[in-house]
This record gives structure tokens, C-alpha cells and sequence, in this order.
């Protein structure tokens, strides 16, 4: 049995975290000086709820809030199977393909290829023209029992 450690991405990224930032139930976290006018958030992976293995589809999970220099915000309600999924790849001894309906599979990771398989999807957003440089971005969790990873938030 092999216990090494692969990683599979997409795309290349400097800034990814090796370890995810969590947005538990009651925390906020903040990402200030992110520029541009379009964002990307890696991670979007939840463990013990996430679809398909649990939660309802569709439910509320992450209240997003992007802000402008210029003041002006954009929010959004990120909702469980439309932009998160289970993190989990295999489930008991099958595997599954968890897929979000607004956000794709950025990446593949694996501790022991037969038994911890994971996933890191990546949602795009394109902010209206009119938005301006984002100075941050917000995320609070809004349902209990998610436990949301983000692995970065990128312009």
C-alpha cells in the first residue's frame, strides 16, 4: 500500500495555499488587496456536508461579499451542488465525481489513491464593468455543518 502524496492542477498558481483556510460555522474570513476586476476562488470544498454526499442541493452555505476601492459591493449567496462540493472523491469503497453546477474541478489530490481522494474546485466571477479594482473579499459561512476550504482568492 502506497501513502505517498500526489497533486494534479490545471492551471499553475504561485499564491495557492498548502494548507486550506477553513470558513467554519460563525467565521469570517477576508482577503484585502486582491486588484483586478475579476476574481477567482480556489477551494470551494466542504467536509462533512457537500454535494452529493450531503446536504440538500441548493442549500444556503457562504454569504460572498466583494468590495471595491471605489466602495461598491457585489454579493452573492453560494449554495451547496450550484458552487460546492464534497471534498471527498471516494466514499466508502466507490468512487464518486463530485461536480458543482456554477464552478469546475480545478485539481485532484491524494494521500492513498485507494482510499483519501480529494478534490479542489475553482469558481470564476466576472464583476460588472462599471465595479472597479476589488480591494477585498469577504466570506461567512452561513449553515452549520459546512466547513468550507479555500485554498485562495486570486484576481
Amino acid at each position: 500500500m502506497s501513502y505517498g502524496y500526489y497533486m494534479v492542477f490545471n492551471n499553475n498558481s504561485d499564491n495557492l495555499q498548502d494548507v486550506p483556510f477553513v470558513v467554519s460555522y460563525g467565521s469570517t474570513l477576508v482577503f484585502d488587496g486582491v486588484g483586478k476586476d475579476c476574481i477567482s476562488i480556489v477551494g470551494l470544498t466542504s467536509s462533512p456536508k457537500g454535494y452529493p454526499i450531503s446536504g440538500a442541493y441548493g442549500e444556503e452555505c457562504i454569504n460572498l461579499t466583494i468590495v471595491s476601492k471605489g466602495g461598491k459591493e457585489y454579493c452573492a449567496t453560494l449554495k451547496n451542488g450550484v458552487h460546492i462540493t464534497t471534498l471527498h472523491t471516494t466514499l466508502s469503497s466507490s468512487r464518486i465525481r463530485p461536480i458543482a453546477e456554477k464552478s469546475y474541478t480545478y485539481a485532484y489530490f491524494s494521500y492513498d489513491k485507494n482510499f483519501e481522494n480529494y478534490v479542489i474546485n475553482r469558481l470564476d466571477l466576472s464583476l460588472p464593468k462599471d465595479f472597479g479594482e476589488v480591494e477585498k473579499v469577504v466570506l461567512r459561512l452561513l449553515n452549520n455543518g459546512y466547513n468550507v476550504l479555500i485554498y485562495g482568492v486570486f484576481a
